[in-house]
């Protein structure tokens, strides 16, 4: 009895054990399609959940699937991190094993970004706005060097950045004003396009912590051809 009890869980453990392998091997291989498809700058980091892997390979679907990409640069902004938590996966399961066309479907999920102030920065002032932008959660600082009437004096603005229909918008309601110089509003205020870096991803949540500002938005029905 002994004997047999020792041999299930060596089989248990050997069964296991290629269980993890077979999954680590599937997720380069995922990695490399994700590549291919959306055209990436870099190799993307792919997760697959759930056990035993092998039956979700053998059904064609998986239960949960996280991507994370660097190096995209939507619209001109540097990202940090763009990340994808898929649930509900459906996926052509010759096109694990073999290259050619197909499709990858998830039912829902969540995609985010990461933006640094100093990445934000540049894009903001790409677009003609000669300011310099902190993210100091939960708020955001908007900060210029102006001319008025000859005299050069420095503003400032804290307010928070809302995402309005596809904008990110800084409309701060007080200006500090050094030298006691009035300045309008307008100089301090701003309008940007919101990249979209995954298609069928909408972002439409944002969060500010000191240094980095993260955005997020639902997934429903994410669709994206495999080449």
């Amino acid at each position: 009895m002994r004997k047999v009890v020792v041999g299930l869980l060596f089989l248990t453990a050997l069964l296991a054990g290629g269980d993890v392998a077979f999954r680590l091997w599937s997720e380069s291989v995922m990695a490399e399609r994700v590549d291919e498809a959306l055209g990436l700058p870099r190799r993307p980091e792919v997760d697959l959940h759930g056990f035993p892997f092998a039956l979700q390979v053998l059904r064609s679907r998986f239960d949960r699937v996280e991507v994370e990409m660097e190096g995209l640069q939507p619209g001109g902004l540097e990202l940090a991190a763009v990340r994808l938590d898929l649930r509900d996966v459906r996926f052509p399961r010759g096109r694990l094993f073999g290259p050619g066309p197909g499709t990858v479907r998830a039912a829902t999920g969540t995609g985010s970004l990461e933006v640094t102030d100093e990445a934000f920065t540049e894009y903001v002032r790409a677009r003609g706005f000669g300011l310099t932008v902190t993210f100091a959660g939960p708020e955001v600082r908007a900060g210029a060097i102006v001319s008025v009437a000859g005299v050069q004096t420095d503003v400032e603005a804290t307010s928070t950045l809302e995402v309005e229909d596809g904008i990110l918008a800084f409309h701060p309601e007080e200006i500090e004003v050094g030298g006691g110089v009035e300045v309008p509003l307008d100089v301090i205020t701003f309008r940007v396009p919101l990249p979209q870096p995954v298609p069928g991803v909408t972002l439409d949540r944002l969060t500010v912590e000191d240094g980095t500002a993260r955005l997020t938005g639902d997934i429903e029905n994410l669709t994206f051809r495999l080449r």
